[in-house]
């Protein structure tokens, strides 16, 4: 487990390596797709993020980049104005399509998103 720590009305970008239980590197497949849930423990996901299409507002989640077995997560400014300033559950899964599109929970990470400072450029 680990902290991400993203601000209101500032892109996120975060690389995820996906892991066994042994601690060897899972490259996902093609048609697997890794997932990223955003939200509170016992809610609906404030954000609902997937590699097989982007967000409405345009976040992403790229299979293998900027290399194999790394998994570039960006969580573009307007989604990031979707959360309040808190702490959040990021859940990463892997839907295995070599296994029935099975769900895997790969990992569990804390996202601390903090307020942003005043007097920043391009900032409405």
């Amino acid at each position: 487990m680990s902290l991400i720590l993203g601000h209101v009305k500032r892109k996120l970008i975060r690389d995820i390596v996906l892991q066994d239980a042994d601690g060897s590197t899972v490259v996902p497949g093609v048609n697997d797709v890794v997932r990223v849930k955003v939200g509170r423990i016992g809610q609906t996901p404030l954000l609902d993020l997937d590699s097989a299409a982007p967000s409405a507002n345009g976040s992403t989640i790229s299979k293998d980049t900027p290399s194999a077995g790394y998994n570039r997560v960006e969580i573009v400014q307007k989604d990031m104005e979707t959360l309040s300033v808190g702490i959040y559950s990021f859940e990463v899964a892997l839907v295995d399509n070599a296994d029935a599109q099975a769900i895997k929970h790969v990992e569990h990470q804390i996202l601390c998103v903090q307020g942003t400072q005043t007097g920043d450029v391009g900032i409405a």
